[in-house]
């Protein structure tokens, strides 16, 4: 296991609508505003179709860069 700062744990809803959109974003806590991290790890709890694999289309992490960490 690789040490790291656990920055929160999100549902994705799979049933889209008007107030549900496919993409989906999920705020960090504010206690962990400002941290700057050099890699983020995804860890799927759950899957609603395969045990085998989970497909993930897409992640994007945004942020102001910081200097080298």
């Amino acid at each position: 296991d690789v040490p790291g700062t656990f920055l929160g744990e999100f549902v994705y809803l799979k049933e889209h609508n008007q107030t549900v959109p496919p993409r989906q974003t999920f705020a960090v806590s504010a206690g962990r505003g400002g941290l700057a991290v050099n890699a983020v790890r995804l860890e799927v709890m759950a899957n609603h179709g395969s045990q085998d694999y989970t497909c993930v289309y897409g992640i994007g992490v945004y942020g102001t860069p910081q200097p080298d960490l």
